[in-house]
């Protein structure tokens, strides 16, 4: 398995961009995807500031900044070079900002990811180095490079031989998922209620947190290692 202190240090330099558009950021290198606190924008707008201003401004700039508020807090990485995962760079709200319900949805999010791609990261190492042990086989007996035939044979053992463990872990991602999708309705319901009255760039900003949970719950952790199934 990949040492945590060298995956950690391989995806410090992973180019991010928000999920929202097609700009590409790149984090700095002391800024690793995993959660952390970083000096970001809030994931939602729980001051009285944003009604003031919405009320002074026009509902068009008040809607493009709700929007700019949102797409800006989630930010996404190239895919992980060992375990090919997207990781998500969990931005962190003033104190005060998440509600209870909005924490726990967070903090169930943030384990995922971990075990989702340490569990990539240890798959995708195993069978790099099962697949170096075939080919040196292969070059030691027959003095050749193994044949792309041959290669199919290698990854069809691996695939029945790791079957077990690709149930299990499936069986737990669609557990974690579903347990997500209740967090993240009860947190999206207190947000709602939060902002439902106030302005159209609060109606905007929940709208647009909405579809981000669709993109993260729907698709943000799908495997993408090698022996996916």
């Amino acid at each position: 398995m990949m040492p945590r202190a060298n995956a950690a240090s391989a995806v410090r330099q992973l180019p991010f961009r928000n999920c929202s558009s097609r700009r590409v950021h790149t984090a700095p290198p002391s800024v690793s995807p995993f959660p952390s606190p970083a000096a970001a924008a809030p994931l939602s707008n729980r001051s009285k500031k944003s009604s003031t201003s919405a009320s002074s401004s026009s509902s068009s700039s008040s809607s493009s900044s709700a929007a700019s508020l949102a797409t800006a807090a989630l930010l996404v990485s190239s895919p992980h070079p060992v375990s090919h995962i997207r990781l998500l760079r969990f931005q962190e709200p003033p104190e005060g900002w998440l509600t209870p319900a909005e924490r726990e949805w967070r903090a169930h999010r943030e384990a995922v990811q971990r075990w989702h791609h340490d569990f990539w990261t240890e798959n995708n190492t195993h069978f790099q180095r099962e697949k170096a042990e075939f080919e040196a086989n292969v070059q030691r007996l027959e003095s050749r490079s193994a044949t792309p035939n041959e290669l199919s044979v290698f990854y069809k053992q691996y695939l029945d031989s790791s079957l077990e463990r690709h149930a299990r872990y499936n069986r737990a991602l669609w557990q974690s998922n579903a347990r997500m999708l209740v967090l993240a309705a009860r947190a999206e319901l207190y947000a709602l209620k939060r902002v439902v009255g106030n302005t159209v760039a609060g109606l905007d900003l929940w709208w647009a947190r909405v579809g981000q949970t669709i993109v993260r719950v729907g698709g943000g952790y799908r495997a993408q290692g090698i022996t996916f199934r």
